[in-house]
């Protein structure tokens, strides 16, 4: 049995657990939690609060996959920028709202250690794997295509 758990943070934020290829089941925190568009709070501002959204949620998750005994491999989505590209495009976003794309990395990164440590106070993992948003979903278009 081989399972998967994708997650993204940040606005609309939800997981996906995987078991042998296929969708098991799919959570948004909104929901949970009943807050519409709900921003789950970020590792650097509100710790326990960010630890308690993502362990109810995980936990649910894992209830639903039947609580397998660990995860194979788990996907963070994160908005770091990965490209020369997108670094770009990013340098000018952040620089508009006053912030760096040095403080955007660390945001990033705090998050995805905040992430990898909740999950793995529930079960062990495999192997973590970081995607960016962005391109998450180019891929989904471009293996979704027919073309």
């Amino acid at each position: 049995m081989e399972v998967q758990l994708s997650i993204l943070h940040g606005h609309d934020a939800n997981a996906c657990i995987a078991v042998d290829g296929e969708i098991v089941a799919v959570l948004e925190l909104e929901r949970l939690l009943n807050q519409r568009h709900f921003h789950c709070p970020g590792p650097i501002e509100e710790f326990e609060r960010f630890r308690r959204c993502w362990e109810g949620a995980i936990e649910l998750l894992l209830a639903e996959a039947g609580n397998p005994p660990s995860i194979d491999l788990a996907v963070v989505l994160s908005r770091r920028p990965v490209s020369p590209i997108l670094q770009e495009e990013q340098t000018w976003k952040w620089y508009q709202y006053g912030r760096s794309v040095e403080s955007q990395n660390n945001y990033g990164e705090q998050t995805f250690r905040g992430l990898r440590g909740v999950v793995e106070d529930l079960v062990p993992v495999k192997r973590w794997q970081e995607s960016n948003h962005h391109h998450s979903h180019a891929a989904l278009g471009f293996f979704a295509s027919p073309f």
